[in-house]
């Protein structure tokens, strides 16, 4: 589970946000939170380039 790295990495680098992880297609609420980073996955895979908000 290649996104596991990806989301540790991102807590080491910005302990002050929270990971969400959804799967490509996933409905997501909308609205903006800076101490919140979305990453979508596709098989396991970082599938878009993980973004605040």
């Amino acid at each position: 589970m290649g996104f596991l790295w990806a989301a540790m990495k991102i807590r080491i680098d910005r302990s002050d946000v929270d990971v969400e992880v959804h799967k490509v297609g996933d409905s997501v609420e909308p609205g903006y939170n800076n101490k919140r980073v979305r990453m979508f996955i596709y098989n396991g895979v970082v599938a878009q380039t993980p973004v605040i908000g």
